[in-house]
């Protein structure tokens, strides 16, 4: 895949060796829902995953190989996309990226883009942006971090759960350049 460096990370344990046995991780509809985990509550729901290349203390971030215990090399963000693939009831995920690079990368292991502006201060402007691109008409907007890969499925599941039953949800996902509130963010800031 072009844009793909070897950056030589290792991650000590594979926590999705149980998914990638559990099957099929692509968006509820598009594959089989057994090994995910989903929300306690009924709520149409969208993942949407930032990430931009201009970090500077660790410029190439998102295609960065991290291997697993079975020793297979895969980009970070696409260990990213499992993790938010490995949440069941999600109408879709997407990545969010103004940078071509990263969006080769995405497409380069069948995940779906959405490019926005290179404009976004962060990553919660970005995911707005997508939002509203996408014209998604959804209750929930989770914002997962693209450099959190870790966050067990169950934990975004819970947060959309919660949210719902606080009425946060109320409005999460309107589409406008604030809608997607800090509330609606897994995995990190």
């Amino acid at each position: 895949q072009a844009g793909v460096e070897q950056a030589g990370v290792e991650h000590a344990g594979d926590y999705w060796a149980w998914a990638q046995q559990a099957g099929d991780h692509r968006p509820q509809g598009q594959r089989a829902e057994a090994g995910v985990v989903e929300p306690a509550v009924a709520v149409r729901f969208a993942i949407v995953i930032p990430a931009r290349a201009g970090s500077s203390r660790f410029p190439g971030k998102p295609w960065a190989l991290l291997r697993g215990a079975g020793g297979r090399a895969k980009p970070l963000i696409e260990r990213s996309w499992d993790c938010a693939c490995a949440v069941a009831g999600a109408t879709g995920v997407w990545v969010a990226t103004d940078d071509a690079a990263i969006a080769e990368v995405v497409r380069g292991f069948g995940g779906q883009v959405v490019m926005t502006s290179a404009a976004c201060r962060n990553g919660t402007e970005r995911v707005a942006e997508a939002v509203a691109r996408l014209g998604l008409d959804v209750d929930v907007v989770v914002n997962l971090q693209g450099d959190a890969p870790l966050t067990p499925p169950g934990v975004v599941a819970g947060l959309v759960a919660a949210l719902v039953a606080d009425g946060a949800a109320d409005g999460a996902a309107d589409g406008a350049a604030g809608g997607v509130a800090d509330g609606v963010r897994a995995g990190g800031a």
